[in-house]
């Protein structure tokens, strides 16, 4: 720790704390002398308690930020268990990739000692809450591009094409008659794919053979995606929880055409 340095300018004099890191020179201009002395005193009790002190910006490592206090890795832990409770799993293991590579793209040393692939293992499998005080986003709102509710009927299926799809996975081998009605499903009452894999016998409302309308209704009233066990709390493969953008418990009752009534009627007699 050197003596304050002090310079009188034209305009301003500027009181400047002057120390040295390992040999390697620091300096710090403040506006006033009163400003210099509490800053120099800091620097000073940190050297008697033994602090450690930043060789790249010469500061007591007392003086960091939360963010600067922590490396990448035990920030990146701490985030995703901030986040496994409230995150579904698809979106958990897509952080965990998004995370892996980042956090080989930072890595100092080629790491030569170990397998590329053994140290993206060792990330995505078993390594992976806030540092930051604040949001560092502006709260500002920001400008949302225009979007458009109309469907673009080029993108739709053509009904012929569509039952010579479904009639093909019918005649599949093995689990074709599953198949068949989880697709036509699909088809016709457009719920999500993890929505249509929680369906139930009961959940769907069938009319009488010879009623004349023919609709039936389906209610849909969990989501189970398939996540891979390592990312459920009980080493399911599929993950349980509430249709997306609604309450808990709440469910969402879709009509089905009488082709869907047919498919499920004939399916559901095979299941018994």
């Amino acid at each position: 720790m050197w003596k304050t340095h002090v310079y009188k300018g034209a305009r301003k004099t500027t009181h400047t704390v002057r120390w040295a890191v390992r040999g390697k020179p620091f300096r710090k201009p403040l506006a006033t002398a009163a400003l210099t002395d509490p800053y120099r005193s800091e620097l000073v009790s940190a050297t008697r308690r033994g602090d450690a002190f930043n060789c790249a910006t010469g500061e007591p490592s007392s003086r960091q930020a939360g963010a600067d206090a922590v490396n990448w890795y035990d920030f990146a832990v701490q985030f995703v268990d901030a986040q496994w409770e409230r995150t579904a799993g698809n979106s958990l293991k897509n952080t965990a990739k998004v995370l892996t590579a980042t956090t080989v793209a930072m890595l100092r040393t080629s790491g030569a000692a170990y397998q590329p692939v053994d140290v993206r293992t060792a990330l995505r499998e078993f390594a992976f809450n806030r540092i930051l005080r604040a949001n560092p986003l502006p709260k500002e709102r920001g400008v949302i591009p225009k979007t458009s509710n109309t469907v673009d009927r080029r993108s739709l299926i053509h009904p012929h094409r569509m039952a010579r799809i479904l009639a093909r996975i019918r005649r599949r081998p093995r689990g074709g008659r599953r198949l068949h009605a989880y697709f036509a499903t699909l088809y016709y009452t457009a719920p999500r794919p993890e929505e249509a894999a929680a369906m139930y016998v009961e959940d769907v409302l069938l009319p009488r053979e010879d009623a004349e309308d023919q609709w039936c209704d389906v209610t849909f009233h969990t989501a189970e995606p398939e996540v891979g066990k390592n990312w459920t709390d009980d080493g399911e493969i599929r993950e349980q929880r509430g249709l997306k953008g609604r309450a808990e418990e709440d469910t969402r009752v879709v009509p089905g055409p009488p082709a869907l009534t047919k498919i499920l009627r004939s399916t559901s007699r095979r299941r018994g």
